[in-house]
């Protein structure tokens, strides 16, 4: 009875030795866990003052800025597991918005005013207000189709060339199924094609010299197709000719005279004269 007491102690002890064991790993890791969180938020704090600070020393700004913190889900095991973002921990949304300080709002160019909010500000930097805005004219938007046509402008001069040219998209009137069209302003075109080209008459003669180009394919084509078709009238008579020619007889008539039978061709008159035995 001893021996089986002493050995049952030492099963007992073992038990609660293995068991304060796996507490004590759970305390370290449950600390470890505390730990990446606090550092996690500190971070985060920290990304927040340095953009809010950044916002606060700007005279103005035409976005507003949203703070997006990272979700904890909590897994029930005495832990939280923090949502992936893509881009980082703390992510800013940028959202359309208006002037932040109203002391330094834009003046608008053509009445000398100043204005909170404008569309053309908004979309192009362009200081006009909405009340100043020619949308048929001076500030009219025309698509990069009929802008690269008009001002003879390649794909780099929108997108590559310094500063990029501002756009809005807009869904396609005439084909919705085919995505949006980027719009760009018309008077910001001019001025890139002013860039490019050097000057408007240079412009203008690369114009004309492009439309007298295409004037004479357009005239080469037009002339290649006649040729093709003269030879085609040309080949086809000569088919004709070359074509033996087939009698069509008309009905015998025969002559007691001399006893013979005759027919005539319907097409050329040719008269066929033949006896029978």
């Amino acid at each position: 009875m001893s021996v089986s007491k002493c050995e049952d102690e030492k099963i007992s002890k073992a038990i609660e030795a293995k068991i304060e064991r796996n507490r004590q790993r759970a305390l370290l890791i449950r600390q470890e866990k505390v730990n990446k969180r606090l550092h996690s938020l500190d971070e985060d704090n920290h990304v927040k003052n340095q953009v809010s600070n950044e916002c606060d020393e700007s005279h103005y700004c035409s976005k507003k800025s949203t703070w997006v913190l990272p979700k904890n889900d909590d897994t029930g095991a005495g832990g939280f597991l923090k949502e992936d973002h893509p881009d980082s921990k703390v992510k800013l949304v940028h959202k359309k918005g208006g002037l932040l300080y109203n002391h330094e709002k834009p003046i608008c160019e053509d009445c000398k005013s100043t204005f909170s909010d404008s569309f053309l500000f908004d979309h192009f930097l362009k200081s006009v207000c909405d009340s100043c805005r020619d949308k048929e004219e001076k500030h009219r938007l025309i698509t990069k189709t009929e802008a690269k046509e008009r001002y003879l402008l390649k794909d780099c001069d929108f997108e590559i060339r310094e500063p990029v040219l501002k756009y809005v998209l807009k869904k396609n009137p005439n084909y919705k199924k085919f995505g949006e069209m980027k719009l760009y302003l018309e008077c910001q075109v001019a001025e890139r094609a002013f860039e490019v080209w050097g000057s408007d008459e240079k412009l203008e003669e690369e114009i004309e010299r492009r439309n007298e180009n295409r004037n004479k394919a357009k005239k080469k084509k037009f002339d290649r197709k006649i040729q093709d078709l003269r030879k085609s009238v040309r080949n086809s008579l000569y088919e004709n000719k070359s074509h033996a020619h087939e009698h069509e007889f008309g009905e015998e008539s025969y002559r007691e005279v001399d006893d013979t039978y005759s027919k005539v061709c319907r097409t050329c008159g040719f008269v066929s004269t033949y006896e029978k035995m």
